[in-house]
């Protein structure tokens, strides 16, 4: 265990509540509550960030934002795929007006998908393919292609972070082929100069649906090293898969905060500086736990930037 004070960001992943047009007392009074627990908060519904904003300024005296973009400005009915080819067009003439709005700390993407045009399911469930499978070489450059866009037409400060998502077979979905393996992972982080964005509860699921038999056998092949930001929920289950799940950290036989702690003692991972809770009921409890598990290994939480 470390005894070295290191600086890290405990942030939340925002509440539907916060999004709401209108809010009565009770809720202004819940959001305060928790705005008070953490030092960032993160956004991801684009159609509503102005709205978020202006929650976390007026109930929370304002906090670092981060934007993980995983749905089109337009509207929250598809999703921001980096494997597609109309990537740029999905962003929408008002990306550029939502950056300069938001001013995030970074900007996170989901590190897919491995076909162009997606099914989705719904929150929380995975994508279906509706496309061929891409090749990966074919892949991987478009995947760059559309980072350098970003980054060039957009990027006003800060970086790009690239999430690991939770791997379906092919027979469920098709979406997924080849972007979970560590290995391709860790060569397009490399290519894109991206930090990684780790997703715990996608970690788990990813692992149990590829066969390993240890979860961290698989979280150890994933490139730590470059991980900024992790994202914390816990998976189940759902016709016989491991299912991205968002349950609450701390319910009972929830493995992912041991997962966290055993990624911090290994000490590899030198440049994380946030971990945001991506979960929706009992949060003020959660937060409390992985602060704890923080300053155990030797962190001290504090703001971004």
């Amino acid at each position: 265990m470390s005894t070295r004070q290191k600086r890290i960001s405990l942030g939340l992943m925002e509440q539907p509540v916060m999004r709401q047009k209108e809010i009565n007392e009770e809720e202004k009074e819940k959001i305060k509550e928790i705005l008070d627990c953490v030092t960032h908060v993160e956004g991801k519904y684009l159609a509503t960030l102005e709205i978020l904003k202006k929650r976390v300024d007026d109930i929370g005296g304002g906090k670092p934002l981060i934007l993980h973009a995983q749905y089109p400005p337009q509207g929250d009915e598809d999703m921001l795929n980096l494997g597609n080819t109309a990537f740029p067009s999905q962003f929408g003439n008002r990306f550029s007006q939502i950056i300069d709005m938001f001013d995030p700390e970074w900007i996170s993407f989901h590190l897919g998908f491995s076909c162009e045009k997606l099914l989705s399911r719904g929150q929380f469930d995975f994508a279906i393919a509706q496309s061929e499978i891409i090749p990966q070489d074919v892949l991987r450059k478009r995947m760059l292609e559309n980072i350098e866009f970003v980054r060039k037409t957009y990027l006003k400060r800060g970086e790009i972070i690239l999430e690991n998502l939770d791997y379906n077979p092919r027979d469920k979905s098709g979406a997924y082929e080849y972007v979970c393996d560590p290995d391709f992972i860790d060569s397009l982080l490399t290519a894109s100069k991206c930090g990684m964005l780790l997703d715990i509860g996608h970690a788990n699921c990813s692992a149990q649906n590829m066969g390993y038999d240890k979860i961290m056998d698989f979280i150890f092949k994933l490139p730590l090293e470059k991980v900024v930001e992790i994202h914390m929920s816990g998976a189940g289950t759902k016709d016989g898969l491991a299912h991205d799940s968002h349950h609450p950290i701390n319910k009972q036989g929830q493995p992912e905060v041991g997962y966290l702690e055993e990624i911090l003692k290994s000490g590899r991972m030198t440049g994380l500086v946030a971990v945001t809770l991506e979960t929706f009921e009992e949060i003020i409890p959660q937060l409390e736990l992985l602060r704890n598990v923080l300053e155990r290994h030797g962190y001290t939480i504090g703001a971004l930037g």
